[in-house]
């Protein structure tokens, strides 16, 4: 499978994504990277030639790092270009296409690919979003149509937040809580069912909330899974080195 890049312009972007590509490839087997193009951070009106560029060279998907109204600009071009007609696939980065860029770019987003380590406020079938749409109707006035996933998230963060605490609290008590009494505590932390996200373990060798994946698809205006969740700790020591 033939893939390539687009990444915002900032330098650690260079050698942390286009300088490694060709190694991460390897290293996971079935890939070939095939080149990347570098776009603005802000600024972007037309990515028409870099689109080409990588079109050129037939890959078979473009895993897009950009954020913002410079995603606009991407998603907007790869659309009018009809490049997904042409067998080329769009992957976005975590959490680059949100409620926001669907409301700007609408059917342009249609049929792509996102990367997502939390769900969706879309996601009804899950009864903890039910009941955070209850929470956010109840505290905050909103209607479940208006509840954002970077609201979903934070029921995450400071789940695992309180985790910390808690286990910070059980093991030296109140008088004797401190910054890295909590630290500890959060690297301890086995299990933590939130209802949202598979069960959460941080360690000293996993400093990480997340442990697990899913790939979303943009359907009908909406972000909606496609596949269950899947490790992404299937990082090796040798690839492990190019993001310490």
């Amino acid at each position: 499978m033939r893939f390539s890049v687009i990444v915002y312009d900032r330098p650690q972007l260079h050698s942390e994504v286009l300088d490694i590509c060709s190694d991460v490839a390897s290293l996971l087997g079935g890939l070939e990277y095939i080149g990347g193009e570098v776009v603005p951070v802000f600024g972007l009106i037309d990515s028409t030639t870099e689109w080409l560029r990588l079109a050129s060279k037939k890959p078979d998907f473009v895993w897009v790092v950009s954020y913002g109204g410079c995603l606009v600009t991407l998603i907007k071009d790869y659309d009018r270009l009809d490049l997904r007609e042409k067998g080329i696939e769009y992957i976005g980065s975590v959490y680059s296409i949100d409620e926001v860029i669907l409301g700007i770019v609408r059917k342009s987003a249609e049929g792509c690919f996102v990367s997502r380590i939390m769900p969706t406020t879309w996601e009804t079938d899950n009864p903890r979003i039910r009941f955070m749409h209850e929470m956010a109707k109840k505290y905050r006035g909103q209607d479940p149509e208006d509840v954002s996933s970077h609201y979903v998230s934070s029921w995450v963060y400071f789940s695992v937040v309180a985790e910390g605490i808690r286990l910070a609290l059980e093991e030296v008590g109140y008088e004797n809580l401190t910054p890295r009494a909590v630290r500890d505590g959060l690297a301890s932390i086995t299990d933590l069912d939130t209802g949202l996200v598979p069960p959460i373990t941080m360690s000293d060798e996993w400093p990480h909330i997340f442990s697990c994946a899913r790939t979303y698809q943009v359907q009908q205006g909406k972000q909606m899974p496609v596949t269950d969740w899947y490790e992404i700790k299937f990082i090796t020591p040798e690839l492990f080195q190019y993001f310490r």
